[in-house]
């Protein structure tokens, strides 16, 4: 018997939201989301991605831990 991937992975958190300073550095970790998968082995293993244009000039997102990672200064007047 082996296991079918039957489940869809579920947040921990229905919306995630990260507040960085203006004057935070680059390369700063400022949050992390988590999900968890019931399916087993192979099935459950998470793959994070963000579908946004704008968000890979400004953040990146480790696919496999979920940490946001700052990739250029902010300037919240632009």
């Amino acid at each position: 018997v082996t296991d079918t991937n039957d489940n869809p992975p579920v947040f921990r958190e229905n919306v995630y939201s990260f507040d960085i300073p203006e004057n935070a550095v680059r390369g700063s970790k400022f949050g992390q989301v988590q999900a968890v998968d019931p399916d087993l082995g192979m099935n459950s293993q998470l793959t994070y991605t963000v579908i946004s244009d704008w968000a890979n000039d400004v953040f990146s997102l480790n696919p496999q831990s979920g940490v946001f990672t700052l990739t250029s200064r902010l300037d919240y007047e632009e």
